[in-house]
């Protein structure tokens, strides 16, 4: 994944279209959501770490607006049940 610094909405526009998570803000995503989100991995990592808690054998765990797969990724660290699983839903594919 880049680290291609955000610059997407930098110049002024005389329209704003209606945000859309494309290619171009995945190729950004990664500083934009740093930039926009105070304490975004903390808030990530911190989901994983409750999840942990709540699990219980079988569950099915969800991230939705999974974007890049953060919080799934989270879960799959933190979560030790067995046979949890996690459905990432994003409708921007």
């Amino acid at each position: 994944m880049s680290q291609e610094p955000d610059r997407l909405f930098s110049a002024a526009l005389d329209q704003v279209p209606d945000f859309t998570f494309n290619e171009d803000v995945v190729r950004v995503f990664p500083d934009m959501i740093k930039r926009s989100v105070p304490g975004y991995p903390t808030i990530v990592e911190n989901i994983g770490v409750l999840a942990a808690q709540f699990a219980r054998p079988d569950t099915l765990l969800y991230d939705l607006g999974s974007s890049l797969g953060a919080v799934t990724q989270a879960l799959r660290r933190h979560v030790r049940s067995e046979g949890c699983r996690v459905l990432a839903v994003d409708n921007s594919a």
